[in-house]
């Protein structure tokens, strides 16, 4: 028997060597054999009971644990339903579109500005750290008159861009136009 309470006894009559219970020893030494035998048989069965005991809990704790972790995986997948668009009129879309493409047209130009000053301002400070101060006002000058000149040719690209959306745009309103006709 495995008993927590119990103590390791040799020998024994029929018994042999085995844990015994407290009670199943005092019984022992009293004489009392079949008495031994009959609390040593009870003590297993309720350490088996314990184990069995011990064993449910075990498998219970792992099926709440793999349930939980079941339910996190299809809770992270489970995604957002999308809302219905309500229909709109072509031309509501058309103005809609063309005001996106103006905010981002607009948010690229003022992120290539902000590169360009960002650009200048280290060069300036690579210039500040050398300590070449004559050099520095003529090559100053110089990048001045480069950046300007890049800035006009920039410039003029973006013109040009803009006058080709502007073109397919128009293109695209007279394909729709022809459409619906």
């Amino acid at each position: 028997m495995n008993c927590s309470e119990g103590r390791f006894f040799f020998g024994g009559r029929s018994l042999g060597s085995r844990w015994m219970h407290p009670t199943a020893e005092a019984q022992f030494r009293r004489g009392r054999g079949d008495r031994i035998k009959k609390a040593c048989w009870i003590s297993e069965l309720a350490q088996k009971k314990k184990k069995k005991k011990k064993k449910k809990k075990i498998q219970e704790e792992d099926t709440r644990r793999r349930r939980r972790r079941r339910r996190r995986r299809y809770t992270r997948k489970k995604k957002k339903k999308k809302k219905k668009k309500k229909k709109i009129h072509k031309e509501e879309e058309d103005t809609r579109r063309r005001r996106r493409r103006r905010y981002t047209r607009k948010k690229k130009k003022k992120k290539k500005k902000k590169k360009k000053k960002k650009k200048i301002q280290e060069e300036e400070e690579e210039e500040d750290t050398q300590g070449r101060r004559r050099r520095r006002r003529y090559t100053r000058k110089k990048k001045k008159k480069k950046i300007h000149k890049e800035e006009e040719e920039e410039e003029e690209e973006e013109e040009e861009e803009e006058e080709e959306e502007e073109e397919e745009e128009e293109e695209e309103e007279e394909e729709e136009e022809e459409e619906q006709l």
